[in-house]
């Protein structure tokens, strides 16, 4: 049910064409269970999709990262629309399955 639930959020990343690649794979969303990895440029698009089902990001339980030739340039801080700042790493664990920077 949770699935049919945030199925807009994979709706609403793709039809403003934020996608990321990982070998020419797109990997925006990944859901598992009551789990949601969003792999995107811009966190603004899933977060107002989130708040429209009356859900929020958990800036503690989240994190944003560079990939590519660029990966260690630092950034400007990232924030929750309730103001919670994401922090920046190099490594991010999902399932016990790790991307890094």
């Amino acid at each position: 049910m949770f699935a049919l639930y945030i199925d807009s959020v994979v709706g609403r990343v793709k039809s403003h064409g934020l996608r990321s690649y990982i070998k020419a794979i797109c990997v925006s969303v990944f859901l598992y269970a009551d789990c949601i990895l969003l792999l995107a440029p811009s966190l603004s698009i899933g977060e107002l999709e989130l708040e429209w089902l009356d859900l929020t990001v958990n800036a503690r339980k989240s994190a944003c990262m560079h990939t590519g030739p660029r990966f260690n340039v630092r950034c400007s801080n990232i924030s929750t629309k309730a103001g919670h700042k994401v922090t920046w790493c190099s490594e991010i664990g999902y399932l016990d399955v790790y991307i890094t920077a």
